[in-house]
């Protein structure tokens, strides 16, 4: 993975933060949808985000997916709004080429940008896109499906570039991906089980450092803590990564952060 691919610590810990922060939320998706669309927007530089549910499988229902709890955020305008809102009812819903590829993929849960769903030529030659989208001045999208089949549903987050503005990156959909992933954690079922604690199993000293490394420490803070010294704490770090596959620290606390099991954000089906 190229280095301007990968997330920074900073990126990891503020994707960590609203998570926390939609858990805390959670009792209502009216509250918190709206405040992971602000936050989201903001991270990726996107121009609207839009969340909402539909029943799985997914079906359509006169040439639309039924969709509830829908929000759209980011107008600048009642007008862009008005525009927008025609672009998404007028007409067969899948006469938009983005819209086609997500439904072909709609049993799965995936975050791919439009680049990796629709080819370009495909994409500018669309007459949906330059009628509808390009109007409303908005361009290429970054799409996350996620599928609860569980609880009979998937949560989809659509975020939209403003017509002209660069792509979506990698980077873009890497920190995307990884908040759905952990907001679909929290919808998981069963709860997770004692053993998935990644500090199971763990040597004291890496047990230490791991939780150290959790409350956002860096090695000069945990050997000064510990008694130790920097080399030695490097030293449990690498280990660390080693021992869970990864090769940054913003990729081990990805993959280490505790899994809360008895709360989750409420959706909107759930309150009807």
């Amino acid at each position: 993975m190229s280095q301007s691919h990968r997330l920074r610590l900073c990126e990891v810990r503020r994707v960590f933060r609203l998570v926390g922060e939609v858990r805390e939320l959670g009792a209502d998706w009216r509250q918190w949808r709206p405040h992971m669309l602000t936050d989201l927007i903001r991270l990726t530089g996107a121009r609207l985000g839009s969340g909402a549910e539909t029943g799985f499988p997914v079906r359509l229902v006169n040439s639309r997916p039924a969709l509830s709890g829908f929000i759209t955020l980011g107008f600048s305008s009642d007008a862009e709004q008005a525009s927008f809102q025609r672009t998404l009812t007028r007409g067969d819903y899948t006469s938009d080429p983005g819209a086609e590829a997500i439904l072909e993929l709609a049993d799965r849960s995936f975050t791919r940008t439009r680049e990796q769903m629709v080819a370009d030529e495909v994409w500018r030659r669309s007459a949906f896109v330059n009628e509808r989208r390009r109007p409303a001045g908005i361009d290429g999208f970054l799409y996350s499906h996620r599928v609860l089949q569980h609880l009979g549903c998937t949560h989809g987050i659509y975020l939209h570039r403003g017509w002209g503005d660069q792509p979506f990156g990698a980077r873009d959909r890497r920190l995307v991906a990884l908040f759905h992933q952990e907001l679909g954690r929290l919808w998981q079922a069963p709860p997770p089980r004692p053993e998935s604690d990644p500090m199971a199993g763990l040597a004291p000293r890496l047990r230490q450092t791991l939780a150290r490394l959790r409350a956002g420490e860096g090695e000069k803070q945990i050997a000064a803590a510990l008694g130790l010294s920097r080399h030695t704490v490097h030293n449990y770090v690498r280990s660390l990564y080693r021992r869970f596959n990864v090769s940054s620290r913003g990729e081990l606390l990805a993959h280490c952060v505790p899994r809360p099991a008895d709360f989750r954000p409420r959706l909107s089906r759930e309150l009807a």
